[in-house]
Formats: C-alpha cells, sequence, structure tokens
C-alpha cells in the first residue's frame, strides 16, 4: 500500500484482502455492498436531495503538475439528417484521466509486478486495458454515502493545496459529526 501523498510503497499485508473473496475476485472491498446493504441504504434517505461529486470539465482543472493540461472539446455540426432539417452535434475531449472525477480500478496501481490478488501486471496490463481488475468489474455502486466535511472540521474555508488527509482526520472528523462508519459505506 502506498502511504502519504503517494510516499513510499510498503508490503504490508495487515490491511490486505488478497483472498478474502476468493482467489478469482476483482471486486475487492466493493464485495462489501451486497444487496442487504443497498436496501438498508436506500431505506435511509429523507429528503431525495443530490450533491455533485463531480469536479467541473476545464482545462485548467485539477490535475498533477506532470500531466498534459492541454485538452480539447471540439463539437461537430452536421449536416442535417432528415426532416425537418434535424441535426445533431458530437463532441470530443481529449484529456488526462486524472483530469476530472473518475473511479480507479484495483489495475490501477501495483507492485512488483503484483496486482490485486496476486494477479501478475506483465500478463494482465497492456496499452489496451487490462484483463484482469479492470473497471469493467464495478457495473453499479449503490450504498450509503457519508460526506465528511475536513475542511470545516479543521475551521478553514477549504484545506491548503497537497494537505494530506490523514486516516486520524477522517476518524476524528466522523467522531464529530456523529457519523459511525461500517462495512458498505461509501
Amino acid at each position: 500500500m502506498c502511504g502519504e501523498a503517494h510516499g513510499a510503497c510498503t508490503t504490508d499485508n495487515t490491511l490486505s484482502n488478497w483472498g478474502r473473496w476468493g482467489t478469482e475476485d476483482e471486486r475487492g472491498t466493493l464485495n462489501l455492498l451486497t444487496p442487504e446493504i443497498i436496501v438498508k441504504a436506500a431505506g435511509l434517505v429523507k429528503t431525495g436531495k443530490t450533491y455533485s461529486l463531480s469536479v467541473p470539465l476545464e482545462a485548467e482543472g485539477p490535475q498533477w503538475p506532470q500531466r498534459h493540461k492541454t485538452w480539447r472539446v471540439t463539437t461537430y455540426k452536421n449536416a442535417p439528417i432528415g426532416a425537418p432539417q434535424r441535426s445533431s452535434a458530437d463532441d470530443v475531449v481529449t484529456m488526462h484521466s486524472h483530469s476530472g472525477t473518475h473511479m480507479d480500478a484495483l489495475c490501477h496501481i501495483w507492485y512488483d509486478d503484483q496486482l490485486y490478488n496476486g494477479w501478475q501486471a506483465s500478463e494482465h496490463m497492456s496499452s489496451v486495458g487490462a484483463t484482469r481488475n479492470g473497471i469493467q468489474n464495478v457495473p453499479f455502486i449503490v450504498g450509503r454515502g457519508v460526506l465528511l466535511d475536513i475542511a470545516g472540521w479543521k475551521g478553514v474555508p477549504h484545506l491548503a493545496k497537497g494537505e494530506a488527509i490523514t486516516p486520524a482526520d477522517l476518524d476524528a472528523c466522523a467522531a464529530a459529526q456523529g457519523v459511525t462508519i461500517q462495512p458498505g459505506i461509501w
């Protein structure tokens, strides 16, 4: 697992889930989102208010300095395709995948040629994608979400650029907000 801000990786297996759901598992802790957990989470909805968790797609959006900062959005206006003058438009977005909101698959990071659950990266990773632990193994995520206001808990309007959020911060903020973290909570 990797430590502070993607620092040194360690082979400490105390938090490993390898084999927990069998040798063929490619979903990891998403296995905690059982049908029972999903039904329980759905029963917690009180107001129906929604919150966007996405980052706006902007040319200068958040991204690491070594990532390509230039991307284009090109709109093609097609010729009319039917009566009465029906037309369409398409967009092309060229961007680094870490330039916006996304979810990393279990094949995203590996250590010493080992992907999650012991699959060899050299056998299952290529320039066209992953044959093991890919995001295609996550057809849905439904569960109870917990939003922890770390900046508010620290008494600041926002965190400083590069400021790390530690497990201790998460635990203390959850306790201060009266939130109990349970299996199957996102």
